[in-house]
């Protein structure tokens, strides 16, 4: 395996978050959070790492850390070990810190804060709606059984829903005792929800190599796309994924085949 490497990039909305912790005093909090939030991420990345997909830098904005990459879909299995992988960090951490209160009680004081800041990052990331963790093994269960463009749309609608909810509950708590949280997490779920899919946390593309790999271990499904003369090779680019390999079959407008091209011999044209 290469190296692995991962960068962390500032969001100018968390420089915001930060100042506002220190004027609120809540810095030790958003400190031990945000920290939590990396480990999370690299979990992400390391696993990813290991089935051999391209990973990219972490970015730290106001509402989480995002692992950003570029790229083509994960097989079914890739793509629940990759999105379980942050929140079982998660929650086996917490788990630990609370052994180490049987051994050492006097740690309890000192270590209650960290412990309850990894719960709930566990149980927020493992709800079912896009692009949480949960709604990652969510999309997919149901790319099992449909494609990932329907499998998407699925879930971006259960996700704009529980959304949608969550703001009803955030208005109706003006009205007694205001609950920010609720209104946060409803805003940042519409707009992750209706954000392109380019940019969801854990998008990948899956290097030649793990492919030969899949082919040695278990073998790798074939299958044909027709596609016309006109098209460009960054288009046949995005047709690639990370389940088969890929084969071009370039016909004329009366279906005859004038050519085929291979994956390999798109991604050399490509890479020159």
């Amino acid at each position: 395996m290469k190296k692995f490497k991962s960068h962390i990039k500032l969001h100018y909305s968390f420089l915001i978050m930060l100042v506002a912790s220190l004027m609120t005093g809540l810095f030790w909090l958003f400190l031990l959070y945000f920290i939590c939030l990396i480990f999370h991420e690299l979990c992400h990345a390391l696993v990813a790492k290991k089935l051999g997909y391209k990973i990219g830098c972490i970015n730290l904005l106001f509402s989480g850390a995002v692992l950003e990459a570029e790229g083509d879909e994960f097989t079914f299995s890739d793509e629940i070990k990759i999105a379980i992988a942050g929140p079982l960090f998660n929650l086996c951490f917490a788990f630990l810190i609370i052994a180490f209160w049987w051994l050492f009680p006097e740690s309890y004081n000192y270590t209650l804060d960290l412990c309850v800041i990894n719960f709930v990052i566990f149980a927020f990331n493992i709800l079912p709606f896009f692009p949480l963790d949960g709604g990652r093994i969510l999309l997919a269960l149901l790319c099992k059984k449909l494609s990932r463009a329907e499998g998407v749309k699925i879930s971006k609608i259960i996700t704009i829903v529980f959304a949608v909810m969550l703001f009803l509950i955030f208005v109706i708590s003006l009205f007694y005792a205001p609950a920010f949280t609720f209104g946060t997490a409803s805003v940042n779920l519409i707009m992750s929800a209706f954000a392109e899919d380019k940019s969801a946390v854990y998008k990948r593309w899956l290097t030649v190599q793990h492919k030969k790999d899949r082919i040695r271990k278990n073998g790798l499904e074939t299958r044909f796309v027709t596609v016309g003369e006109n098209i460009n090779n960054f288009i046949l680019y995005k047709m690639l994924d990370a389940r088969h390999y890929t084969i071009f079959l370039v016909v004329n407008d009366c279906f005859e085949t004038k050519k085929r091209i291979t994956e390999t011999q798109l991604l050399q044209e490509l890479s020159k």
